[in-house]
């Protein structure tokens, strides 16, 4: 018989249960698992009560027993099967073997663990789950990931293969691990940080090294609690360090000294996580919720967190610590123009003088294509100039990018990273700048016509217009709407400069409300290309 206190909870991966004890009796536990469950087939789980569980196998342990009442810890093992179990007790007897009777209050709900490594489904190389990663550009015998429109095409070829789909990058790792979380009924968005740090070294800071003449070089998760993050708790498990400096870290810039020795020139304190975002409930808007994992950058509050993650974290043995140099005489900032794909842009570089001394100026631009993990694939633009700056002065320089020097570089997702130092020859100081852009990319058009309506016909035109003045071979695009259309793709062997292609698809939508339709197109020498469509589904008229 089964205590009326009797209670199932959740904590840690394990379930622990009041039971009483008719004389200490052999029992076990049992789950059922559908109308006919059957334990070749994982819907009927014999529990065993054994003195030390196993680790991936069912299991109860006895953890306290005291008159009457027994508690016992239950271990699921990583390959039960998701979903609501019934729970009874089976005790021998020298009458036979009594159940408990059924009873709501102690069914089990399985859903997912985060903390168990047997339960990994989404990564190939560590879980043998259903996506590979591929970070070096080349796609071959695979779909680069930009070009996946959502995760049920990912899933379906998954599933029709039995082998893990090539080929993903950490955005896309996301939206599959997001959609696996909700079909288990879990609540999850994705969460965007933009700039993002990777700490390395784990001293908790991104350094930017860079030589006495002003050149730069660069020394190059999983679960974690929020409010750890947010505090700079760092020492919470697991990935508690790696997300703080993702999101709250400092820039350092650092000067390496022909001698051996370091000297900090600047710190950017704002530069990181400047803003974290996820879609909104119940609509496509974009929600800021930065504050959710950082202080709002200068409070009080932030710059303790930072302190109490160092307090806790593996300070690398660099001595920089207290010989931060003091602001420069001259101030220094650049702005990127309108950067669109295939066209020249500006850079407007600014310098102003806050004394009354003359000074001269070596500057050096670099601009960088950069994958969205920070890492630089090579340099495309390099110039240096000299100024002359008289007191109190403020002078301006317009350096131009053209289209051809950054067009044969472009990465996957790649993004236009500028960096800029100068040194102020009279004093020996060194400025340094950074800056990314994106570039405006043109859109995939989406239209329909026909009725917008369960079971009726409608007919989806995708549309694209090549900007470049060069000729994209291999051409693929990728179309998939939820409840309208199944995913489909489309290839051209090339789509000429200036030309306009279209693909039309017959659909019928079997789900009603707000639907969206979603494009995507990849080639060669250009991706990362998108278009969408919302739309409103009716419903079929009663009769």
């Amino acid at each position: 018989m089964v205590s009326e206190e009797q209670q199932g909870l959740w904590g840690r991966g394990k379930l622990h249960h009041n039971l009483c004890d008719p004389k200490k009796p052999l029992f076990f536990i049992s789950k059922l698992h559908s109308r006919y469950p059957q334990e070749n087939k994982g819907t009927y789980i014999p529990v065993p009560v054994v003195s030390e569980l196993q680790s991936g196998k069912w299991g109860a342990k006895v953890i306290m027993n005291e008159d009457r009442s027994v508690r016992l810890s239950i271990q699921s093992s990583p390959k039960c099967i998701v979903g609501k179990f019934r729970m009874y007790v089976a005790v021998w007897t020298p009458y036979g073997i009594l159940r408990t009777r059924r009873d709501q209050e102690t069914d089990t709900y399985i859903l997912f663990n985060p903390w168990c490594e047997g339960k990994g489904q989404v990564n190939a190389k560590d879980d043998e789950g259903v996506l590979v990663g591929s970070w070096d550009n080349v796609y071959a015998y695979g779909i680069p990931p930009s070009a996946w429109t959502g995760s049920v095409d990912i899933l379906l070829e998954y599933r029709s293969s039995e082998t893990p789909v090539r080929y993903g990058q950490c955005w896309v790792f996301a939206g599959v691990f997001n959609t696996f979380l909700r079909c288990l009924g879990i609540p999850a968005r994705v969460v965007t940080n933009y700039f993002s740090a990777h700490d390395n070294d784990a001293n908790l800071q991104m350094d930017v090294f860079l030589d006495e003449d002003g050149n730069v070089s660069m020394y190059r998760c999983g679960p974690a609690s929020v409010q750890a993050v947010k505090h700079g708790h760092v020492c919470f498990q697991f990935d508690a360090p790696f997300v703080f400096a993702e999101v709250n870290s400092d820039l350092v810039y650092i000067t390496a000294k022909k001698d051996g020795t370091h000297v900090v020139e600047a710190v950017d304190s704002t530069h990181i996580g400047k803003l974290i975002v996820t879609k909104q409930i119940g609509g496509d808007g974009m929600q800021d919720i930065t504050d959710t994992y950082k202080f709002q950058e200068g409070q009080e509050e932030e710059r303790l967190a930072l302190e109490t993650a160092l307090m806790y974290g593996a300070k690398k043995t660099l001595n920089t610590e207290g010989v931060v140099k003091p602001r420069s005489d001259v101030d220094m900032d650049f702005e990127v123009g309108n950067a669109v794909l295939g066209k020249d842009f500006n850079i407007t570089i600014t310098f102003q003088n806050n004394t009354t001394n003359l000074y001269t100026i070596l500057a050096y631009l670099s601009g960088n294509i950069t994958f969205y993990t920070g890492v630089s694939k090579e340099e495309f633009k390099k110039e240096s100039f000299e100024m002359t700056l008289e007191p109190l002065s403020f002078k301006k320089k317009e350096v131009l990018v053209r289209a051809g020097e950054y067009m044969s570089h472009l990465l996957e997702q790649g993004l236009l990273h500028f960096f800029l130092t100068a040194r102020i020859n009279e004093t020996r100081d060194i400025l340094a700048k950074q800056k990314s852009t994106v570039l405006t990319i043109p859109k995939v058009i989406i239209k329909v016509r026909g009725t917008a309506m369960v079971g009726s016909d409608m007919v989806v035109t995708v549309e694209f217009t090549n900007p470049l003045k060069e000729t994209l071979q291999n051409v693929w695009f990728h179309l998939e709407g939820p409840g309208v259309i199944i995913p489909k793709r489309k290839m051209f062997r090339e789509i000429r400069p200036n030309t306009t292609v279209q693909w039309e698809e017959v659909c019928r939508p079997w789900v009603s409300g707000p639907r969206k339709l979603i494009a995507s197109m990849t080639s060669d020498s250009l991706r990362h290309v998108y278009g969408e469509l919302d739309l409103q589904i009716q419903r079929q008229p009663t009769m």
